[in-house]
């Protein structure tokens, strides 16, 4: 395969333990070029694990297996080697400078890439702006994060990613806290139209329903194990609801799969410079 090739990326084969927990077990799906694949199981499943693997927060070598993408087996080591391959990860906990405002936010990412926190603000601005009105997403730049709106601030995390120009984008659970069937849709509207334009999106959910909406096509995990995988838009819903029912859903560490979080480097960011701007 080569970067022609349809498919974007392919677990092969995949095992995870963590804890004692088998927490993917020989998983196998592959994910098409330009389209909304929708990993979907309930808590322990496994889904963010796999958004680990991906987004380098689990190192190549700390499972067995095969990850492909474009063509090549992944060598990941930490999240900015994932990021400088095209693969951004938009976990489903808001990772926001509550105190900074949305450009800040979305220099996050450059920031991480270049190691360096010296920008110049008026460049950073115009990026920013640029990036936002490419995708249409009406946000002032100068507003402090913590005057958004729930929808606003989850538009603002997949803008970060947007921003590293990705191949990839994962999105963990993107309707959570997004209240309101208006907004919900609005976010469905935008995670179609990332695949429009020739990105590839892993939306990673619990619910069956959700994934439907947005997805061409649908892998289900439980307990770790691939339980099937359906294509669109003729979803077999019957077929799908039955094969989700785990056995991990009351694990203490079911939400983050192998008990850690996937905040990374913009966690680390978020608490750094939250705790440098917040008025005395």
């Amino acid at each position: 395969m080569d970067n022609e090739s349809p498919m974007l990326f392919e677990f092969s084969h995949v095992t995870k333990v963590a804890k004692d927990l088998l927490v993917l077990d020989d998983v196998s799906f592959p994910v098409t070029r330009g389209t909304v694949h929708a990993l979907v199981g309930e808590a322990g499943a496994g889904k963010t694990t796999v958004m680990r693997i991906l987004g380098g927060f689990i190192r190549s070598g700390e499972y067995t297996g095969q990850v492909d993408f474009e063509g090549q087996s992944i060598d990941l080591r930490a999240p900015a080697d994932a990021m400088r391959l095209g693969i951004a990860c938009i976990p489903r906990k808001l990772a926001l400078l509550e105190n900074c405002s949305v450009a800040d936010n979305i220099a996050l990412a450059s920031w991480q890439l270049r190691k360096s926190f010296w920008v110049s603000r008026e460049n950073e601005a115009v990026l920013c702006q640029t990036l936002l009105n490419d995708w249409s997403i009406d946000i002032d730049l100068g507003l402090p994060v913590r005057s958004l709106t729930p929808l606003q601030k989850r538009m603002l995390m997949i803008a970060r990613g947007l921003a590293v120009n990705p191949k990839l984008i994962i999105l963990d659970e993107p309707l959570a806290e997004v209240p309101g069937a208006h907004a919900s849709a609005q976010l469905v509207r935008f995670v179609r139209r990332i695949a429009e334009r020739g990105l590839t999106c892993l939306y990673l959910t619990r619910r069956s329903d959700d994934a439907m909406r947005v997805a061409n096509s649908i892998t289900v995990l439980r307990d770790g194990v691939v339980a099937g995988t359906w294509r669109g838009p003729d979803f077999d819903e019957s077929a799908i609801a039955a094969a989700l029912p785990g056995s991990r859903a009351s694990l203490p560490n079911a939400v983050a799969d192998d008990g850690s979080e996937t905040g990374g480097m913009f966690g680390s960011l978020r608490t750094y410079f939250d705790r440098l701007m917040r008025p005395s």
